[in-house]
């Protein structure tokens, strides 16, 4: 089983500890700027692991909704009919569009998911 992680650019290293911690617990983790070889196709390999992943984490802080990519990765995984699980850093409000139909979990920093896993 694969987990896309959808996030802003600004949020990678963030994005880039909860994949580290995801593989410690034995998951398949897609991570755009660590996993899209230079010289690939970037849009084509995301395009190509929304098809053949499971989930998706989608890494919701300040940034999330500024980015035109997270929106569009939330929408094809929504009409695929794959589960999606917001980690929500800072307010619930910063759920756009459809994901506001979908229970997330609220933290307020990494430090939640790093040390209770």
């Amino acid at each position: 089983m694969e987990i896309f992680l959808s996030y802003k650019v600004e949020d990678r290293h963030l994005a880039a500890m909860i994949k580290h911690r995801l593989e410690l617990e034995g998951h398949a983790v897609f991570l755009a700027h660590e996993d899209i070889e230079p010289s690939n196709d970037w849009s084509e390999a995301i395009r190509k692991h929304l098809e053949s992943c499971s989930a998706m984490i989608a890494v919701v802080t300040s940034n999330f909704r500024t980015s035109e990519w997270t929106n569009q990765e939330a929408g094809i995984m929504m009409a695929m009919g794959k589960p999606i699980v917001p980690l929500v850093f800072g307010s619930s409000k910063l759920l756009p569009g459809f994901l506001k139909e979908i229970q997330a979990l609220s933290l307020n920093h990494i430090r939640c998911l790093v040390l209770n896993g």
